[in-house]
């Protein structure tokens, strides 16, 4: 990943954000168990079993409409036996960072933040169905972790409400207005952040150019981000709404897709997240 040309003036504003949340714990042992080529499936079965809460929203997901299983599924072990070893393990890294966007005082802002996240996570994994299968876990854990410095900068950033409720009076590019009033954006924060939790290459990267997919060394998984990010805000759902039309149409252009593909994966999506709103509560 591009690393920010750190000069004084960006220094002193990358400082005012104060320390990075840490990997949270169970994904850290999780991403270590599956490191191991020797592991177990009991041995990620007993690692996750232990947050309940985490076991609790992989349940729920994988019962959803978005997995949409024959059988109920009502343990661990059954989730990796129907969803698989890499989704579980996608999953929980994502759904550990959920906790993140709970906790604090802008629990509106975080609502939204966690609402908007969560439904790119789908519409990505939707898309990459119909046109990168062998994507669409990858792109689920990055759809969730894609506005990761949003939170982080609405966290640690005490004028960074004042920022997004410019940007939405404007109806302005937040990206814009951020750089104009930190020097930098998100973008920049959350690939940051991810590199320093020592999250794969992939994720760093596409999280740092999901806005730009060409930059990216993963454009596949770039455009794909892209292409969901800007169809989740043309449904309004998030704290910034601003679509670009251009890049929304580009994506679909290098994806393959026709606008009869848009209009059917809109559909889709919307369908899931009418049927599932427990999913978007923090």
């Amino acid at each position: 990943m591009q690393r920010i040309n750190e000069s004084d003036k960006l220094k002193s504003i990358l400082d005012s954000v104060r320390d990075f949340p840490p990997i949270p714990q169970t994904a850290f042992k999780v991403v270590k168990i599956l490191e191991n080529p020797e592991y177990h499936v009991t041995d990620l079965v007993y690692c996750v079993s232990k947050d309940m809460g985490l076991t609790t929203e992989i349940l729920r997901l994988a019962n959803s409409a978005l997995y949409n299983p024959s059988t109920k599924i009502s343990t661990i072990k059954q989730a990796i036996t129907y969803l698989g070893m890499n989704t579980v393990k996608n999953l929980v890294i994502s759904l550990s960072s959920k906790a993140l966007f709970g906790s604090g005082n802008l629990r509106l802002l975080e609502q939204k933040l966690w609402e908007h996240s969560l439904t790119v996570a789908i519409s990505a994994r939707l898309t990459a169905l119909r046109v990168r299968p062998a994507l669409a876990e990858e792109c689920f854990i990055i759809g969730l972790l894609h506005d990761l410095g949003q939170l982080i900068l609405a966290k640690e950033v005490h004028s960074y409400e004042a920022i997004v409720q410019d940007a939405y009076n404007k109806k302005l590019d937040l990206r814009q207005m951020e750089n104009e009033n930190l020097g930098f954006d998100h973008t920049d924060v959350g690939g940051l952040a991810l590199e320093k939790w020592g999250m794969p290459a992939h994720l760093t990267d596409v999280v740092r150019w999901h806005h730009q997919p060409d930059k990216s060394k993963y454009r596949d998984l770039a455009h794909l981000i892209c292409f969901a990010n800007n169809l989740t805000k043309s449904k309004l759902i998030g704290i910034n709404n601003h679509h670009d039309i251009e890049k929304f149409q580009h994506s679909m252009k290098y994806l393959g897709m026709t606008p009869e593909d848009g209009d059917e994966l809109e559909s889709a999506l919307m369908d899931i997240y009418e049927k599932e709103k427990e999913l978007f509560k923090i």
